[in-house]
Parts: C-alpha cells; sequence; structure tokens
C-alpha cells in the first residue's frame, strides 16, 4: 500500500480486468491482465485508458493534438494498417487509467 501511495494511487481505486479485444494490439491484447486505477479519469498524452462504449469497454490511448484529444486504437480487421486516431469527446466517459499489465502470452 505504502508503494501505491508513493506513485499517487490509492489502493481502493484500483481494479483488474482481463483484456478481451485486440484494440490496441501489440502493446494489450486479448486475455493480458491490467491494472486501472478509477481515480485517473483526466486524459493524460500518451496514456492508455479505459473508455465507456456502446458495447462494452474500449482501450485507447490518448494522444493529444492542436489542443484536441484523440485516441488511438489498432485495426484488428486491417492489422498492416496500423494505429488509427478518432476524436475523443468529453461525453465520452474515461473509466480510467491502466497502471499496469501482466500478458499471459510468452
Amino acid at each position: 500500500r505504502a508503494w501505491l501511495a508513493r506513485q499517487g494511487h490509492d489502493p481502493e481505486d484500483l481494479c483488474a480486468v482481463r483484456i478481451d479485444s485486440d484494440d490496441l494490439a501489440p502493446q494489450l491484447r486479448a486475455s493480458d491482465v491490467v491494472v486501472v486505477d478509477r481515480g485517473q479519469r483526466r486524459p493524460r498524452d500518451g496514456g492508455v485508458f479505459a473508455v465507456a462504449g456502446e458495447d462494452g469497454v474500449l482501450w485507447r490511448r490518448f494522444r493529444q493534438r492542436d489542443g484536441a484529444w484523440w485516441m488511438e486504437y489498432a485495426c484488428a480487421t486491417v492489422p498492416d494498417q496500423g494505429a488509427r486516431l478518432v476524436a475523443w469527446v468529453p461525453e465520452q466517459p474515461l473509466l480510467g487509467l491502466v497502471i499496469h499489465r501482466q500478458s499471459v502470452i510468452i
């Protein structure tokens, strides 16, 4: 708990979640387990966030460009296309910042 506090995390705000998509492959893959800090809900450049989507949780890396926030994700159907960016609107709630990842892939 002391280490978490030094890092600025309240243990009461942390939860572990199993990733169920390849939205941010190869950084996050389906079956990875992440720790999400639900107390960190403000966009941060380069931060990976759990975002509320219509069909469940989306995993997005945030980028700030020209004063606007963008969400970066991988196109699972066309993996060679690289990352895509879509504008973030504040009405789309951030559920928390990913602070740790544990991969089951060796």
